[in-house]
């Protein structure tokens, strides 16, 4: 069965999405003449951008997955922090969302994380920072590549004589030819809010990859509830 993507229209994703799909060709082009110039962050500028972005937030964690012929949508309250250290710490990251993605082969523990009442801490990586400046030299826009270390989310589900280890693995590109989409965040300063989008591929439990038939998206969306130190 071909791949399919499920698709999320929040709006500033989807802008995300236009600035980075012309990321590579605008830095490889010397006579890009969109009005626009696309750069890598310099430390000082990433820095800066950090001191902005660093501290606690409470929002969403909204995940998307295909049941039968319908795309559905389904989202859990957490709280995450922006360290300084360019990491992010999901909390409160329900075990029993992941079932949704399990399928006939794993009906135990599809089954047992349904009912599953725990929940883990994610750890996301902030890199690759960005920027677009117009012909004046304004920063326009500011983003970062944004997805779980190693590109992959790993807990322990117990359930009495049952003892799993899963893994949901990401992708930092989505490749769908001719695009390609990343894995990326972007900071609203005026609203203090941070949205990011990943692409999640499969997920893995004790070592056997459970393969997907469509790529699916992980949206954290938050506002900062107060800077860490203050």
């Amino acid at each position: 069965m071909k791949k399919s993507t499920i698709k999320n229209y929040l709006l500033l994703i989807v802008a995300s999405f236009c600035i980075s799909a012309t990321f590579t060709s605008c830095l490889d082009d010397d006579d890009n003449d969109s009005g626009y110039d696309i750069a890598t962050m310099t430390t000082e500028e990433v820095n800066a951008y950090m001191a902005k972005v660093t501290g606690n937030y409470e929002g969403t964690l909204k995940y998307f997955y295909i049941k039968g012929q319908k795309t559905l949508a389904d989202s859990i309250d957490v709280t995450f922090t922006v360290n300084s250290d360019k990491t992010i710490e999901v909390k409160n990251v329900a075990d029993s969302l992941w079932n949704v993605y399990l399928n006939e082969t794993n009906n135990n523990v599809q089954a047992a994380l349904k009912k599953a009442t725990t929940a883990n801490t994610m750890l996301i990586s902030m890199n690759s920072f960005a920027q677009t400046t117009d012909s004046k030299g304004s920063v326009t826009e500011q983003w970062f590549y944004a997805v779980p270390k190693n590109n992959k989310y790993e807990f322990q589900y117990t359930n009495g004589e049952y003892n799993w280890e899963l893994c949901a693995n990401f992708m930092t590109i989505y490749n769908e030819y001719p695009y390609q989409y990343p894995s990326m965040g972007m900071y609203n300063d005026s609203k203090r809010s941070l949205a990011i989008v990943m692409f999640f591929k499969n997920m893995t439990v004790n070592s056997t990859i459970q393969q997907l038939d469509y790529v699916s998206q992980f949206t954290l969306s938050g506002n900062k509830t107060f800077a860490i130190g203050n």
